[in-house]
């Protein structure tokens, strides 16, 4: 979920000052869009980033899938390797897709927070071969590789473990700058949509103009809801956190409630203090979770929508129907295989003949065209199967169940497989979903 109002928040992306001074002010001034200058009094203490810089470490680099795996991943890391990039089988590995890109204003709050504790943004932009123009320049896209590295230059370089919380301060209820584009029609498409799940499924549709590599989804089981974020292996933890930061505050822009989730889940490990995330969220925050989103009541995405209107939805979609079309392809037939194999598991349908035919392909050319792409029939299966196994299990569902539904005939092979790809059974990793969640403390009840 994102936000935008073509009409009433319009494209803001060439509307920051431009430096009139000397050149070493220039990148803070024409880098920094107004609507992140405006912010900086009530979201970021600069007195409160002084400690010092912080490490931040990706599971995925580690090899290890969860965080409390540390002991299982030193034991066998290459398999806790592949679990990880299993969690995310939507959006494979970055280092196969050197054309997924973002819109460089995903740079900006980033930036902005560097600027705010008097570091030079410039060098954390020569670091991943960027300059202020291309940083700046209206509708111009990155690389997500250089999205990433900004940001992690960024947490590194201010050692806040809230970076992505505070980052996302512009997007509250209560904030009255204007969005730069795209993220303005986001949230027009969702005021004008008929419920919160309507607007979740057309956002995710939409979110190659924010950027490449991540999905939204949402399931509703009867009274419980679970919005997940599914991103790429190596996304920086303080991005995943905008990220889900920024999903929850246009949620409440959209439905004009102050509603609050039942439970935040990071698949990240904990910062040295969740104070900032239970301020915004005012719920259990838990990290280390089996995937990123968070677990509301069905009823806060199923209610419609005062602002519902049908009509200008269809304007507002075939606008974004227009700017989609416009960005390059990154169609990959991995993709394609996945959804086909998640569809084909609950009929135990694990065959690639099967799944080749379903897609218009002989075996021979699956094979060869994922062979192009860097991985494997029986890679991708895994990880589908890995994917759908947690999400089952975390939601309770017995063994034997999660099982069929994953396409294995029988519980001890699942057992074993499942083992193989986490270190540890899937009893123990249902027990393990049980913990005590990191307390909201005082603020459970506070409204921001």
């Amino acid at each position: 979920m994102r936000s935008g109002a073509p009409d009433a928040h319009p494209a803001q992306a060439n509307n920051h000052p431009k430096a009139k001074t000397r050149a070493r002010d220039t990148l803070s001034l024409r880098l920094l869009p107004l609507p992140f200058l405006s912010i900086v009094a009530d979201s970021w203490d600069c007195t409160q980033h002084t400690e010092p810089l912080m490490k931040i470490q990706i599971a995925a680099r580690e090899g290890r899938m969860l965080g409390r795996h540390r002991a299982a991943s030193r034991s066998r890391p290459s398999s806790m390797a592949a679990a990880s990039s299993m969690l995310m089988y939507a959006v494979p590995r970055s280092s196969r897709r050197p054309q997924l890109t973002a819109s460089n204003k995903l740079l900006w709050p980033a930036l902005n927070a560097l600027h705010q504790v008097g570091v030079e943004p410039s060098a954390a932009l020569a670091a991943v071969e960027l300059d202020e123009d291309r940083a700046s320049a209206p509708d111009g896209r990155v690389q997500l590789e250089q999205l990433f590295g900004v940001w992690r230059a960024a947490a590194e370089r201010i050692g806040d473990g809230a970076l992505g919380i505070r980052a996302a301060a512009f997007t509250r209820p209560s904030a009255t700058v204007s969005w730069p584009m795209p993220l303005a029609l986001f949230e027009h498409m969702g005021l004008l949509s008929a419920t919160l799940a309507d607007a979740v499924a057309l956002h995710d549709r939409f979110l190659r103009l924010l950027r490449d590599g991540i999905r939204t989804m949402l399931e509703i089981d009867g009274e419980r809801a679970v919005f997940r974020l599914e991103h790429m292996p190596e996304e920086p933890p303080s991005l995943c956190e905008f990220n889900i930061a920024i999903a929850f505050n246009v949620a409440r822009r959209i439905t004009k409630r102050e509603s609050r989730p039942l439970e935040v889940c990071f698949a990240h490990a904990a910062p040295a203090s969740a104070t900032a995330h239970n301020e915004l969220f005012g719920c259990p925050v838990r990290f280390d979770a089996p995937f990123t989103g968070f677990v509301s009541r069905a009823e806060d995405f199923t209610r419609p929508l005062a602002t519902a209107n049908e009509a200008f939805r269809a304007r507002v979609i075939r606008q974004a129907d227009k700017l989609l079309s416009a960005l390059p392809s990154v169609d990959f037939f991995e993709d394609k295989v996945c959804m086909q194999i998640e569809s084909e598991l609950p009929e135990g349908n694990t065959n690639a003949a099967a799944v080749a035919e379903k897609l218009g392909v002989s075996s021979r050319t699956l094979h060869r065209k994922l062979q192009q792409e860097g991985s494997s029939y029986q890679e991708l299966l895994d990880r589908v199967r890995f994917r759908l196994a947690v999400r089952h299990l975390a939601a309770g569902k017995a063994i034997a169940e999660v099982a069929a539904l994953v396409g294995f005939a029988q519980a001890s092979t699942f057992h074993r497989a499942f083992k193989s790809w986490t270190g540890e059974t899937p009893a123990e990793y249902q027990a393990n979903q049980r913990r005590p969640s990191v307390p909201p403390s005082a603020f459970a009840s506070k409204p921001v």
